[in-house]
C-alpha cells in the first residue's frame, strides 16, 4: 500500500470512569496506529496501577504487548505515549510533565484486530479515568 491510500483519522475514547479500554479495526479496514496519547487520572483508592497495552488479532489472542515499567499511584495524573519510533531504550521513567514514551510495533492491524489498553492490577477499574485518543492510518482493503 502507498501513502496515497490511506486517510488519517483519530479515534478517541473520552469516557470516563474506566480504566480499561479497547479499539476494534471495523470490518474491511486497516490501522496503522501512528501514535497513542493516554491519559490516566487515578482515583484516591489506593494501590499501584500497571498500564498495558495489547495487540490481539481477530480470535483475540494476544500477539504483542507492552507494560510501562513505572507503576502510578492514587490521585495523579500521568501521560502515556505509544509510537512505533520508540525504541525501548528511550522508554524508563515518567519526564517532568508526567508522561513517558514507550514503542508500538509498526504494523497493519487488519479487520476485526483489538488495541487494548488497561490498569492490569485492576484497582479502581471503575473510578479511574484513562482518555484515549489515537492517531490512525485508516486503509480501505
Amino acid at each position: 500500500m502507498t501513502e496515497e491510500e490511506f486517510e488519517t483519522i483519530l479515534v478517541e475514547d473520552e469516557t470516563i470512569n474506566d480504566s480499561d479500554k479497547t479499539h476494534v479495526v471495523p470490518a474491511g479496514h486497516g490501522h496503522k496506529i501512528r501514535s497513542i496519547l493516554v491519559e490516566y487520572t487515578t482515583s484516591g483508592d489506593a494501590g499501584n496501577r500497571v498500564l498495558w497495552c495489547e495487540i490481539l488479532d481477530a480470535l483475540g489472542d494476544v500477539i504483542w504487548h507492552e507494560r510501562s515499567l513505572p507503576t502510578i499511584a492514587a490521585t495523579l495524573t500521568r501521560f502515556y505515549v505509544f509510537q512505533p519510533e520508540v525504541i525501548w531504550a528511550q522508554a524508563g521513567t515518567f519526564d517532568t510533565g508526567g508522561c513517558i514514551r514507550l514503542p508500538f510495533p509498526n504494523i497493519l492491524l487488519r479487520a476485526g484486530w483489538q488495541v487494548r489498553i488497561y490498569d492490569s492490577a485492576a484497582i479502581a477499574v471503575g473510578a479511574d479515568d484513562m482518555i484515549i485518543h489515537m492517531l490512525v492510518r485508516d486503509y480501505v482493503i
